[in-house]
This record gives structure tokens, sequence and C-alpha cells, in this order.
């Protein structure tokens, strides 16, 4: 069974996509707790697999990427997945 919390970062600057990995990563392992982060690079890559809408604990959308934007891509998750929580941290 694997018990690690599994985040993804959605984000179209490649800047931001790491500095927030940064951020999560240090406080993620400063709370010991065991974890995945994966890089996604438009909320079309990241809906593009069914797989992902379901594998992660924690998504993290920019609000301002331009194929998709972090809006769109959370109504898309919400559309396909209608028992998940949706919580929304505008970056």
């Amino acid at each position: 069974m694997d018990l690690k919390l599994r985040v993804a970062i959605c984000d179209d600057e490649k800047y931001f996509r790491e500095e927030i990995k940064r951020l999560v990563e240090q406080y993620l392992k400063e709370k010991k707790i065991i974890f995945c982060i994966d890089l996604f690079t438009s909320g079309l890559e990241f809906c593009s697999d069914d797989n992902n809408l379901q594998q992660y604990d924690i998504i993290f959308l920019d609000i301002g990427m331009k194929e998709m934007n972090g809006m769109e891509t959370a109504y898309a998750i919400r559309e396909k997945i209608r028992m998940w929580t949706l919580f929304l941290l505008l970056l």
C-alpha cells in the first residue's frame, strides 16, 4: 500500500512550477511526510490523462495559464469527479 501524499503542480511558467515545488518539498520534509510531486505545464496536459484526475491529494493550479486556465482546469476535474472536494488556492 502506497501511503505517500501525491501532489500535482500545474503552471505554464517554469520558474513558478519549480518555486512552488521547492516550497512544498521543504514544508513536507519538515513535517516528515512522505510525498511525491509531479509537474505539469498546462491544464490541458494535466487533464489529458484521466488517471491524473484521481491520483492526486493536492493539486496546485495557476489561475493564469494560457491554453486552459486554473479555473477551467478545476471545472474539468470537477465534471469528471463529482465526489471531489474543491478548495481553490489562486496563484
